[in-house]
């Protein structure tokens, strides 16, 4: 049915019809854009990649080759891992892991930044009978989500890293410095050690010869005779030199590891190892690390906290700048700028 007083629409194309109506300067017609933005975007980044997998294939065809069939299948991996940061990727050996805090804060402040240009969402999109909740859970009860609203602040529960690697591994990390500052042994005077440890530390920390730095931040063997031997588990456990160190690698064949019930059964409430260390002079020494240090239960100082921010941001911004940056962070509740 048509008519002289209607538009016929059917005679233009979607670029047409968008061309129209582009121009106008309206509220609603602002989010609209902001969509039409972001769906640019995100298409943009896709195209890309596919365009990239694509032309290394064509030339590089995944049924003759092995090795191009092995790129072919971690591309599609490492798509699967940026939609949810799904634990797998660091349940074999990926260099996947580090991308997932990126990726979401990446997410964090994008949605901040279309907020503030007026895009909106659904407002119950966590609760909703379709919502984040249905899709990635069970049957979810909202019902008290904000029964301590204002009360119960889930950031004092954080933990906070004192070492770089697989959180797993740091109970027994703790547990054998621990020892070592009680007794005052050097790594050299251990005959024997074992770690008794809850499952996850098992499946997630598995590598007992890690040959490359990601094998090494998910090995609880070289985890530990690392902290033993230099003191600490930093950046600087990763680089090539400390990797082959040979006091590291002659302590790690000198470490079992079994489950142990009774740490296995605290978790997840408590992340405990048992450290047991037989000394060459005949010493048997044990201890039961009950929490990471790190954790709520058992929190890093001020003096640590300032040391792991120095030793990570000074080689990239300079000392003078990060203890500048340090001064600014610890004047903060003082700050008139903010509000109270």
């Amino acid at each position: 049915m048509t008519s002289p007083h209607l538009t016929d629409w059917g005679q233009y194309g979607l670029a047409d019809i968008w061309n129209m109506v582009s121009q106008d300067e309206f509220d609603n017609f602002s989010h609209v854009r902001a969509w039409k933005k972001m769906q640019e975007l995100c298409q943009g980044m896709a195209d890309a990649l596919k365009r990239a997998a694509d032309d290394i294939l064509a030339h590089w065809p995944p049924d003759k080759s092995p090795a191009a069939a092995a790129f072919a299948e971690k591309i599609q991996t490492l798509a699967a891992t940026f939609t949810a940061g799904l634990q797998q990727a660091f349940r074999t050996e990926a260099m996947a892991k580090p991308l997932h805090a990126g990726r979401a804060a990446e997410a964090g402040v994008l949605a901040a930044q279309l907020a503030a240009r007026g895009m909106r969402s659904s407002l119950d999109a966590l609760e909703g009978e379709f919502g984040l909740g249905q899709a990635m859970s069970d049957g979810p009860d909202w019902s008290q989500l904000g029964a301590t609203l204002g009360k119960d602040f889930h950031i004092m529960r954080l933990t906070f890293k004192n070492h770089i690697g697989c959180g797993h591994t740091f109970a027994a990390i703790d547990g054998a410095l621990a020892l070592q500052q009680l007794h005052g042994f050097s790594h050299a005077d251990i005959e024997s050690m074992h770690l008794g440890v809850y499952r996850p530390t098992l499946d997630i920390a598995p590598h007992v010869d890690p040959q490359t730095a990601d094998q090494a931040r998910f090995s609880l063997h070289y985890m530990v005779a690392c902290a033993l031997v230099h003191g600490r588990v930093r950046l600087s456990a990763y680089e090539p030199a400390r990797l082959n160190d040979p006091a590291t690698r002659a302590l790690m064949q000198r470490i079992t590891k079994a489950l142990d019930p009774e740490v296995d059964a605290g978790f997840p409430g408590r992340r405990a190892a048992r450290v047991a260390i037989t000394l060459r002079d005949g010493r048997q020494l044990s201890h039961l690390q009950p929490d990471r240090k790190g954790d709520p239960e058992l929190p890093l100082s001020d003096a640590d906290l300032e040391g792991k921010l120095l030793e990570l941001a000074a080689p990239v911004i300079g000392e003078h700048e990060a203890r500048a940056l340090l001064a600014r962070i610890w004047a903060l509740p003082t700050n008139p700028a903010l509000p109270t």
